[in-house]
Order: C-alpha cells, then sequence, then structure tokens
C-alpha cells in the first residue's frame, strides 16, 4: 500500500525542537542559537540525499539555440558537436548542391532553368522570387552559425554555406533585371562563393582530421570519402598533363589552365565533399532531419525558388 504525505510525516521520528519564550533581547538570540542547533539536528539525521533530486538528462535545460538536433548513430566526441548543424548534409546535401550549380549556370547564361531554356523575360516577376529566396534562405544559414559558436570549424563550413546562398540569391536577382547586352555579368558573383570555398574546406579539412585521429568506425569512413575525392582530383591533374604531353609543347599558359582546371574541380567537388565528411563523422548519410524539420525543409526549399525562374 503505497504511503500517503501525510502517513509519512506521521511515521517520521522528526527532532523534538525546544522553543525558549523570547522576553527579552537575550532570550531573542537564546532563540536563534536553539534554531540554528536544530537545524544542525535535522541536516545530521536526515542526509542530503533524501532531498536532492537527481537532474533530467535532457536538454530542455539549455538554450533554444544550444538544443541538440540529434541524428541517428555516430559515437565519437565530434558527432555531439555536429548536433548543431541543420544546413542540408549527406545525399540530401549532395543533390541540394546539384540543383544549386545547375540554377546558378543557367542564371548566369541569363537563361530560364526550365527546358528548353528560353531566355528570362519575368523581370519582376523573377525579381521578386529570387529576393524571396535570398531573404528566406540567408536567416537560416545565420542562424547554424549561432547554433555552432561552439566549433570553429562547423563556423567556418556554416560561413561557407551562408556565402552559397548569398552567391547564388545575388545571381538570381542580377539575372532577373538584366540582359544578354548588359555589360554586367551574373558570374561575376562567383568571386563571393571562391572566398566561401577558402574559408569552408579549412573547416572541412579540421574535421575530418580530427576524426581521424579520434579512430572508430567514423574515421574509416572519412578514409574512404577523403580517398575518393583525392583520387578524383589526382586524375583530373592527370588527363590535363596527358593533354599537354599529347600537344607536344609546353608553355607557361598551358600550365595557368592546367592549374585552373584543378582548381575549378576542386570548387566544384569541394561541396560535394563536405556533406559526405559531415555524413561521414555523424554516420547518417541520408542526412534526413529528426528535428527542426521545418527549418530544414524551408531552406531546401528556398533554395530551389530561382528554379521557376522564366
Amino acid at each position: 500500500m503505497p504511503v500517503t504525505r501525510g502517513r509519512f510525516f506521521r511515521k517520521v521520528r522528526w527532532p523534538r525542537l525546544s522553543w525558549p519564550k523570547p522576553s527579552n533581547l537575550t532570550s531573542g538570540l537564546s532563540l536563534a542559537m536553539v534554531l540554528y542547533a536544530n537545524l544542525a539536528v535535522v541536516t545530521q539525521a536526515y542526509p542530503s540525499s533524501i532531498v536532492s533530486l537527481p537532474s533530467p538528462q535532457r536538454d530542455d535545460h539549455k538554450p533554444l539555440l544550444a538544443r541538440a538536433v540529434p541524428p541517428p548513430g555516430g559515437n565519437s566526441s565530434f558527432h555531439q558537436e555536429l548536433q548543431c548543424y541543420l544546413l542540408p548534409f549527406g545525399w540530401i546535401g549532395v543533390i541540394s548542391h546539384l540543383l544549386t550549380y545547375y540554377q546558378m549556370i543557367c542564371l548566369g547564361l541569363i537563361r530560364s532553368p526550365i527546358p528548353p531554356w528560353p531566355k528570362l523575360s519575368c523581370g519582376v516577376c523573377d525579381l521578386m522570387l529570387n529576393t524571396a529566396s535570398l531573404l528566406a534562405t540567408v536567416p537560416l544559414a545565420i542562424w547554424t552559425i549561432v547554433r555552432c559558436r561552439q566549433s570553429w570549424e562547423l563556423i567556418l563550413v556554416s560561413v561557407w554555406m551562408t556565402l552559397l546562398v548569398i552567391t547564388q540569391g545575388c545571381m538570381a536577382i542580377h539575372a532577373s533585371v538584366s540582359d544578354e547586352d548588359d555589360s554586367g555579368n551574373p558570374y561575376f558573383w562567383l568571386i563571393l562563393y571562391a572566398f566561401g570555398i577558402v574559408i569552408g574546406l579549412v573547416g572541412v579539412i579540421a574535421i575530418a582530421v580530427k576524426q581521424l585521429r579520434e579512430g572508430g568506425k567514423e574515421a574509416q569512413n572519412v578514409r574512404i570519402v577523403t580517398g575518393s575525392f583525392g583520387g578524383f582530383l589526382g586524375f583530373v591533374l592527370l588527363v590535363g598533363v596527358v593533354i599537354l604531353c599529347i600537344h607536344g609543347k609546353f608553355r607557361s599558359e598551358d600550365g595557368i589552365m592546367v592549374a585552373l582546371a584543378v582548381l575549378g574541380a576542386l570548387g566544384l567537388v569541394a561541396a560535394f565533399y563536405s556533406d559526405l565528411v559531415i555524413a561521414a563523422v555523424a554516420d547518417h548519410w541520408s542526412g534526413a532531419p529528426h528535428r527542426y524539420k521545418a527549418v530544414y525543409w524551408v531552406f531546401f526549399g528556398a533554395k530551389r525558388f530561382p528554379l521557376f525562374s522564366l
């Protein structure tokens, strides 16, 4: 039979308290001393373990920006830091970046991403659509930077992704108010993304190195991803050298072109590498969200608005 609160207080042997009758200042001081002595007796008779409550193992007591977004799997310590990252990664991130590159290529040519790729003609509609995309994606990317403020590596990657959405938005807005005869070229905004690549690769490489030092299954995944992308870049470099050898002459301009080709390939695959490295460390290859799903898919969907430029 459960013990009720009243029955519990009746069964507990409470220390007998003596109460003096205060009549003057001396008896008042005596009362204070007796109360202090009785408090000490109670503390010794009933240790703190019966009144202390265990803290719940949850993150509800943390600020909203510090709460976790845990993907399944993963045992490394850095995996805990990755829980703040809200932007697409894994195979969803790869698909997202493929669509982003496709949009940027079409908009740079002042063409609609919708086949048969007509010339952009709906200036006001495209301007509103692309502005809405920029205003919706940039704050969510900045929110990820704030959430990951405890990890400088993830801050750099988040800054990179923020610069990417800014580059795409500025290119789309530029294309919506331009035509093919304008002297301005939307591809000019790729300079901004180039800075983002340099910043982000520092963070991604640091993540990979940290995971390789920690070891485990995630480290093996990082080795596979890094080896695959390193092999791809080596293949591009080898093809460039073979072409130069077949050409028969090697000039300084040819060396510059090979270097630019390798750097261009690096810029294209860098985002894919970051997506898969984060997925390898998180041991969550799809990258599908498990918390803040609305934020995740709003970002993904708003980033696709320029696909409907006409």
